[in-house]
């Protein structure tokens, strides 16, 4: 083989693996954010101040700040789901009282992960029982 299809195939393969150590370097940009930094306690406590009420009936996303939280990253989701605090908060609007209760799954979901908090349902009334009409 002459030196110029060497040469020619040696350059390509090191512009390709350029390309790819850059895509890689621009996937891994994020570790750099300083929220990254702060300890799991700071995070939870930011993570409290957001989560004031989740209103379940609603059908916007952003008013539901825990499942919008537990999204995020799955470093979010772990934390979100230890503090059972962030999904007791909850407003649910009934306008009618339904012949049967249909299936909610949001709420199963805030049940289930506010479970161990101190403001858990087994503490409060609200649990699913409490919500079939008499």
């Amino acid at each position: 083989m002459p030196n110029s299809v060497v040469y020619s195939r040696v350059s390509s393969f090191f512009q390709n693996q350029r390309k790819r150590l850059e895509d890689y370097k621009s996937c891994l940009r994020f570790l750099r954010s300083p929220i990254r930094r702060l300890p799991n306690e700071t995070v939870l406590r930011i993570f409290d101040f957001a989560c004031d009420m989740n209103d379940l009936t609603s059908k916007k996303l952003q008013t539901m700040p825990a499942l919008v939280i537990s999204g995020v990253c799955s470093r979010w989701r772990n934390l979100a789901r230890s503090c059972p605090e962030l999904w007791s908060r909850i407003q649910i609007t009934i306008w009618s009282t339904p012949r049967r209760l249909p299936s909610f799954p949001v709420l199963d979901l805030y049940l289930r992960s506010s479970t161990t908090s101190s403001r858990s349902p087994s503490n409060f009334p609200w649990t699913r029982d409490f919500l079939k009409p008499l």
